[in-house]
């Protein structure tokens, strides 16, 4: 009772008297929460309009040192059902009951964990080097493709060995079949000459190159296989050269042999390197790409990311085999500080580099008019360009997609886009038909002409290249490639504007067969642009929401990779500065510097990066970096001097820690020496990730099937531990290794006079090491199923009892 302070009696609450002393008297309401604490009480709920009581309580409670919980109900200019709801959440956690129930009728309970929540941060508490506010405002997100020029040099090392020459079958018209065999055999190189036809597959390819180096020894491999550009006869969208080239990346890790160089022609487009105009755009002094040479190299990048041991690199031949140019190409198959993206040309060796690329021109120079046409509009990229293209100066805007209206959250969308006052349109296309194109591009109104086509439209089909076949190619070409290669044709004069991806220029493991097809993109753009028709390609990063890093673990693979998600508007915005530059090429994508570099050169250094000024700054690229082989000595030594039981605790300490790379966790509370590499996450893209790192720190040879074959961690340490080979001794005894010991053993005893006792000591000995060494019985080991016979042998045998 508010009037004394006190409980009230029940009959007192009915009287006329005790509702005027409620009136009349002063309001005791410090000394009923007194009471009520004294009694136990804690929680206090406020049924009442304004929740001033429930402050009230606090401030009683606080003079008493009390905790307790006070909650309201109703707060002035407060929803009154998120409240009410919020009170009872509060209730909930303090221990109180609460009937969900009838907010969630179909609802049903689980269990919590019996152990308390373990809280670990994995975020960087430091901003990145460029975030996307900065991006764009400064251009932070902007990249190019450079060529700098290597020049003529004497580097010391020398063509040698046997060499594997892979040369397609053909009419003998490709000058590089010649002028290769002649530059390695001017060297003095042994030249294994294999021709391969178009049809051979991946188990005919290993046939004749056994066939051809019976013993297996091989210096080198030249694949001249990527020069033929015919439509493969299994998949018509897949260049030959480009499904053989996926092949010999998989016969030469089967066979090991290597390393492995793939030679091209016209593949890239070497701008005048070094020599910039004032704006920093470089002046061509190249032919334009040839697509299908280009999807060559995209899948090479990515071969030196997933087989860093066996790649040697890329190299594109000159038209010309002269000896000058020969000269070159040996040159170039030589190139020192881990070059393996090069381009011989007449005036010399270029190599190629990602720099950053400055805004030219103002962002509004670029304007879209007309009717825009949107591949892959209904999803996830093409539905947020169109988003902006509304807000444009734009007449109609043409969506397409495979299932057109009928995709899912195409109607959803149409209403959005059109309740801009925008015409909108939304229809099925297959763009990988090229009479469906045309006919949709044909039915453009003449007074809403065609201004712009961004092509977004693409589908994943991630593998390692291990598991690439023709028909796998075809799935990220047809529509990426192919489809661009129709919207070109039918295009006529309108931008054509090709939505790339950062995978087709850095390589993205797992990605081979995407990284072909959007190198085929930039190449496309640079060939109409040279046309003399307008292109754009970008090479982009990962956009944030739907699209093709929805998948909750791709997207944090991609984070763990150093491309955070980029912000959709922002990305649109970069977009509109991209398209007002006179350059046909550009990569747009967010790069937290310090992890991709961590990641990219992890295994194998690479100067693709060398002339960015973060990646300066990071140190990455120095000459013992890692993949060096420094890291490799400096580990074998340690190891070398460890006594056997700690040796194979480093080992596990190892494998443990890089685990933990690859996985991206910064504690070893979630993995144990008898972790499953299943149980804990591991797929085929991240047990070549560890098998990788392996390789480099251990100086092994080791499968792409290693976690599977050893399947938990302290399983592959032992079997790592059995393969060390240090200072060419292995660090684990064989067979000969024993045998030699014990004859040197029976040497001494024979040249040593000793007593028939201590003969007979060291006799029993022996004995003992025998019985030991012998393959134990079955009846030794199961004696209540063994017959009598079998008990008899296992007395004689194991405990020296006669029969």
């Amino acid at each position: 009772s508010n009037v004394t302070g006190a409980w009230v009696d029940p009959e007192e609450w009915g009287t006329p008297e005790y509702w005027v002393r409620q009136v009349r008297e002063p309001v005791r309401f410090a000394d009923g929460v007194a009471t009520l604490l004294d009694a136990g009480v804690r929680t206090f709920v406020e049924l009442g309009p304004a929740g001033a009581l429930t402050s009230m309580v606090s401030h009683c409670a606080d003079a008493t040192a009390t905790s307790v919980t006070a909650v309201p109900t109703l707060r002035p200019d407060h929803d009154e059902s998120r409240t009410v709801l919020s009170a009872a959440a509060s209730l909930y956690v303090q221990g109180h009951p609460v009937d969900w129930a009838p907010l969630f009728p179909r609802a049903r309970t689980v269990d919590l964990p019996t152990y308390p929540f373990q809280h670990q941060h994995y975020w960087l508490d430091v901003p990145p080097l460029f975030t996307a506010s900065s991006a764009a405002q400064d251009g932070g997100w902007r990249y190019r493709i450079h060529w700098r020029r290597l020049g003529t040099r004497d580097s010391g090392d020398r063509l040698s060995g046997r060499w594997l020459l892979l040369v397609p079958e053909s009419d003998g018209t490709e000058p590089w079949v010649e002028g290769a065999e002649k530059m390695l055999a001017e060297r003095g190189c042994e030249v294994v000459h294999v021709p391969i036809a178009a049809t051979a597959d991946r188990d005919a390819m290993v046939g004749a190159v056994r066939e051809s180096v019976e013993d297996g020894r091989v210096d080198g491999v030249l694949s001249l296989l990527a020069l033929d550009g015919r439509p493969h006869p299994d998949a018509a969208a897949v260049p030959t050269g480009l499904v053989a080239t996926a092949q010999v990346v998989q016969v030469s890790d089967e066979l090991g042999i290597g390393p492995l160089w793939v030679a091209t022609r016209q593949a890239v487009s070497v701008d005048g390197a070094d020599e910039a105009d004032g704006a920093g755009r470089t002046r061509k002094a190249d032919d334009p790409a040839d697509v299908a040479q280009a999807a060559v190299w995209g899948l090479g990048r990515v071969a030196a990311l997933e087989k860093p041991r066996l790649w040697g690199g890329l190299v594109d031949l000159p038209a010309r085999a002269d000896e000058r140019m020969r000269d070159l190409v040996a040159q170039a198959l030589t190139a020192p500080d881990a070059e393996d993206q090069l381009a011989v040309r007449a005036d010399g060796i270029a190599v190629r580099r990602l720099v950053r690329s400055a805004a030219s021109a103002p962002a509004d120079d670029w304007q879209p008019s007309g009717t825009v046409l949107v591949t892959g509009g209904t999803g996830g990229v093409g539905a947020n360009v169109a988003r902006w293209l509304v807000t444009q100066d734009i007449q109609h805007l043409l969506l397409v997609s495979r299932r057109g209206p009928d995709a899912p959250g195409a109607a959803e969308l149409l209403a959005e886009l059109s309740a801009s006052g925008t015409s909108v349109t939304i229809e099925p296309c297959d763009v990988t038909d090229a009479d469906a194109v045309r006919r949709l591009i044909g039915a453009v109104p003449a007074e809403r002409p065609l201004s712009t086509v961004v092509h977004a439209a693409g589908v994943l089909d991630d593998c390692l290249i291990d598991a690439l076949t023709p028909q796998r190619l075809a799935a990220a070409l047809e529509v990426k490639a192919k489809g661009a290669l129709n919207l070109h044709e039918a295009a006529g004069e309108a931008h054509l504007v090709l939505f790339s991806s950062l995978a087709g220029t850095t390589g993205t493991k797992g990605q081979g067969n995407y990284a072909a097809a959007n190198a085929y993109l930039d190449a496309l753009a640079e060939r109409r642009r040279a046309d003399g028709l307008p292109a754009t390609s970008v090479a982009w990063g990962a956009w944030q929401g739907a699209g093709m890093v929805a998948d909750a673990a791709v997207a944090h693979r991609t984070r763990r990779y150093g491309l955070p998600l980029m912000s959709p508007d922002r990305a649109v915005a970069t977009l509109r500065q991209v398209m007002a530059e006179p350059v046909a090429t550009q990569v747009v994508a967010d790069v937290d510097w310090q992890r991709f570099v961590a990641d990219f050169t992890a295994v194998r250094p690479s100067r693709l990066l060398a002339d960015l000024p973060e990646v300066r700054s990071l140190g990455e690229q120095r000459k013992d970096g890692p993949g060096g082989q420094g890291e490799e000595d400096g580990l074998a030594s340690k190891l070398a001097a460890l006594p056997e039981a700690d040796r194979r605790r480093a080992v596990l300490d190892l494998v443990e820690e890089l685990v933990l790379g690859v996985l991206g966790h910064e504690t070893r509370a979630a993995i144990g020496p008898d972790s499953s590499f299943h149980a804990i996450g591991f797929d085929s893209l991240t047990a070549v990730e560890l098998r990788n790192l392996l390789t480099v720190r251990l100086g092994l040879k080791l499968p792409a099937t290693l976690v599977y074959d050893h399947p938990t961690l302290s399983s592959l340490a032992d079997h790592l531990h059995e393969q060390l080979v240090i200072d060419g001794t292995p660090m684990t005894d064989t067979a000969d290794d024993l045998l030699a010991e014990l004859d040197a053993l029976a040497a001494r005893l024979a040249a040593v006079g000793l007593e028939p006792e201590a003969r007979a000591r060291i006799g029993r000995r022996l004995k003992d090491m025998q019985t030991a060494c012998e393959p134990r019985s079955e009846s030794s080991r199961d004696l209540k199923s063994a017959s009598r016979t079998e008990v008899l042998d296992f007395l004689t045998n194991e405990l020296g009892i006669s029969r």
